[in-house]
C-alpha cells in the first residue's frame, strides 16, 4: 500500500495495541517517520511496565513490521539504598498519593488502592478521580515515596 500515512495517533494506537499497553502506562515514548526499504515506517520507542518496547509501523495501513520487547534495566530495580522495612500502610500511601496531586480527601471518587510487587519492590497501586481528571500512582510500600504518577482528563 501507498497511500496516505495512517498518522501518528493511528500508529501509536497500533503499537500499544499490540504491546498489550495504555497509554497510561508508557514513559519515554518516542515517534518518528522513517524511511525502510522504500517504505515510509513510524519509528516508536517507549517504556511500560518494567520492559522497553522498539516498533517499526507501516504508515501506509498501520501494520506492525516489527516489534521488540526486552527487559527495562534501569527500571525502578531495587537497589541498596531502597528501603525494606514494614510498609507504611494503606493510609500513608493515599496521604502520600493525594498530597503530591493536591487533591483533598473530600473530592476523591472511585479510590482503589493494591499492594504489589514491581521489579522486586513493595509498591501501593492507587488509582483515584477528582476535579475532573484521573489520577494513577505507584507508591513505594516501605516508605511513601513516589514511584509513578500520572495524570489525565477524565473522560
Amino acid at each position: 500500500p501507498s497511500g496516505p500515512a495512517i498518522g501518528e495517533d493511528k500508529a501509536k494506537e497500533a503499537a500499544l495495541g499490540h504491546a498489550g499497553v495504555t497509554a497510561a502506562d508508557i514513559r519515554e515514548y518516542k515517534i518518528k517517520l522513517d524511511t525502510e526499504d522504500g517504505v515510509q515506517v513510524y519509528e516508536i520507542e517507549f517504556k511500560a511496565k518494567g520492559y522497553e518496547y522498539d516498533y517499526e509501523v507501516r504508515a501506509a495501513d498501520g501494520a506492525i513490521l516489527k516489534a521488540d520487547k526486552e527487559a527495562d534495566d534501569d527500571d525502578d530495580k531495587p537497589s541498596s539504598n531502597v528501603p525494606s522495612g514494614p510498609a507504611i500502610g494503606e493510609d500513608k500511601a493515599k496521604e502520600a498519593a493525594l498530597g503530591h496531586a493536591g487533591v483533598a480527601a473530600a473530592d476523591v471518587r472511585e479510590y482503589k488502592i493494591e499492594r504489589d510487587t514491581e521489579n522486586g519492590v513493595q509498591v501501593y497501586e492507587i488509582e483515584f478521580k477528582a476535579n475532573g481528571y484521573e489520577y494513577d500512582y505507584e507508591v513505594r510500600a516501605a516508605d511513601g515515596a513516589i514511584l509513578k504518577s500520572h495524570k489525565e482528563i477524565d473522560d
